[in-house]
């Protein structure tokens, strides 16, 4: 089992401020060495990482912050989830693809079978230094099952897909 730190906070963050809450960076790649995850929902942000983060450099008030294991679940088990995903696809050229095909295609190396019921199309806030970046993020909620449980943990630990810096790809699952 692995161990991770949950944080909710009642306000929604973008990368910077989130990033913000961890140590300084003695790598140039901070949110991969500490599995930062996060998503923003409606005006929450919710934070997984595998360091506890400093909240208290950012807010007056403290912000609970819940240590958790990460589950192993077994083949076949049936689980509720959430995911912000960046639905594109890069080859042959760069387009908007639906989240549902997009999560169909990942199944296998994501070790579980996605059957999303409600999608929503998020705004996008960020920018990225002038350069081009392609963002169509989408919420997804649904019904999953289990195929692989290592490469599912795998997914739950380090998210999935790209855009992880605007807040896609922490994949949150509950019981049915």
């Amino acid at each position: 089992m692995t161990e991770r730190f949950l944080s909710r906070l009642g306000t929604a963050l973008d990368h910077r401020s989130v990033m913000a809450a961890f140590p300084e960076a003695i790598s140039t790649t901070p949110r991969r060495d500490w599995d930062v995850l996060f998503r923003v929902d409606r005006d929450v942000t919710l934070v997984q990482s595998n360091i506890r983060p400093e909240w208290e450099r950012l807010f007056e008030r403290g912000v609970e912050v819940k240590r958790f294991t990460v589950p192993r679940p077994d083949v076949g088990t049936e689980w509720a989830f959430r995911v912000t995903v960046n639905p594109i696809k890069r080859r042959p050229q760069t387009e908007v693809i639906s989240a549902s095909e997009w999560l169909a295609t990942r199944q296998e190396r994501l070790g579980a079978e996605f059957r999303g019921n409600h999608f929503v199309t998020c705004p996008v806030r960020e920018q990225s230094h002038g350069n081009r970046v392609c963002l169509h993020l989408v919420t997804v909620t649904g019904t999953l099952t289990v195929t692989d449980p290592d490469l599912f943990h795998l997914s739950l630990l380090h998210g999935i897909g790209r855009g992880k810096a605007f807040g896609a790809g922490l994949l949150s699952i509950a019981p049915l």
